[in-house]
C-alpha cells in the first residue's frame, strides 16, 4: 500500500508539473505591448476575434521577429500564444486563386 501511494504521490507531482509548464504565460497587456515594441520592435501587422470573442493579435520587427498574443474579452492580460523568428509574408492568394 505504501509503495502504491508513493506511485500515485509520483504521478501526480509529474502530472502538476507538466500542466505548469505546458500553460501559455500571460501578462499584463499593457506591459506586454511596451515589451514588444521597446525590447523587439515589433508591431501589430494583423488582428482578429476568434470564437469565443478572444482577440488575436500577430506583431512583427523589421528582423522578422514574430509574436502571437491572445486577449479575452474585458481581461487586462494577454497570453502568448508563440513567437520566433523568420517571419516572413508571402501574398494572400484572392478569389480562384485560393
Amino acid at each position: 500500500l505504501t509503495c502504491l501511494f508513493a506511485i500515485v504521490f509520483i504521478v501526480t507531482a509529474h502530472a502538476q508539473s507538466f500542466t505548469m509548464i505546458t500553460q501559455m504565460p500571460c501578462l499584463n497587456t499593457a506591459d506586454l505591448l511596451k515589451r514588444l515594441d521597446g525590447k523587439y520592435h515589433e508591431e501589430v501587422i494583423g488582428a482578429g476575434i476568434s470564437g469565443d470573442g478572444e482577440q488575436i493579435r500577430l506583431f512583427v520587427s523589421p528582423e522578422n521577429t514574430f509574436t502571437i498574443i491572445g486577449t479575452k474579452p474585458g481581461s487586462t492580460f494577454s497570453c502568448l500564444y508563440a513567437g520566433g523568428a523568420d517571419w516572413t509574408i508571402d501574398e494572400v492568394p484572392k478569389g480562384d486563386d485560393l
